[in-house]
């Protein structure tokens, strides 16, 4: 392999290195800000829904609201469900063809009094990004169930898809044309130098090089 070769090779594989780096950590970041925006989105619409609970402690029970009264959160594709302690669904708003699935791991964090994220896929196909957050009579209660946000996460993978695309292209594309002109650069350069080697060679009566 000539010089000119590998000197286009090392700095091609150098600038792919860092390109691809500098697009990963992009990337990264991108998806990251993207899901911490959606969950502030879902922890908000938790608490509205959470207050719009009917509590009467005279005879410690709680009653959701009705699915029209719980559209009223529903904007911007929000949808909402309440599921009792054992996961079963009570109530969820009209946006949401069928219940989400709750899973054991879902239980046990209710039952701890704390909330959790995570992504789940919809009996519609869709993949929804949700929060569960536990519902209790006062603070000190075992919670009798949970309210679940809900939100497709459509919206967020088609930026991340079109984002990860053009950086793809993006890397490659500048690989390559940097490749090319340090090709072009390394061809124009070196051959000057060989024929002034081979003048002063011929000059100095040594051979030179074929």
């Amino acid at each position: 392999m000539s010089t000119r070769s590998h000197l286009t090779l090392w700095c091609t594989s150098i600038v792919g290195l860092t390109l691809s780096i500098f697009a990963i950590s992009l990337y990264a970041g991108a998806s990251r800000i993207s899901y911490d925006a959606l969950d502030r989105t879902l922890d908000a619409r938790a608490q509205q829904a959470k207050a719009a609970v009917v509590v009467d402690r005279g005879r410690a029970v709680a009653v959701a609201p009705a699915a029209d009264a719980l559209d009223q959160y529903t904007f911007d594709g929000v949808a909402i469900q309440f599921v009792a302690i054992d996961g079963s669904d009570v109530r969820h708003s009209n946006n949401l063809p069928a219940g989400l699935q709750i899973v054991p791991s879902d239980l046990a964090t209710v039952s701890a009094r704390t909330s959790t994220y995570r992504t789940e896929r919809a009996a519609d196909g869709r993949h929804y990004r949700l929060i569960l957050s536990p519902v209790s009579l006062s603070p000190a209660t075992q919670p009798y169930g949970a309210v679940v946000i809900a939100k497709s996460t459509i919206s967020e993978s088609v930026f991340l898809h079109r984002l990860l695309s053009l950086l793809a292209g993006g890397t490659i594309g500048v690989t390559a044309l940097i490749a090319v002109s340090i090709h072009r650069i390394g061809k124009m350069n070196l051959l000057p130098v060989r024929r002034s080697i081979t003048a002063e060679s011929v000059a100095m009566g040594i051979p030179a090089s074929p």
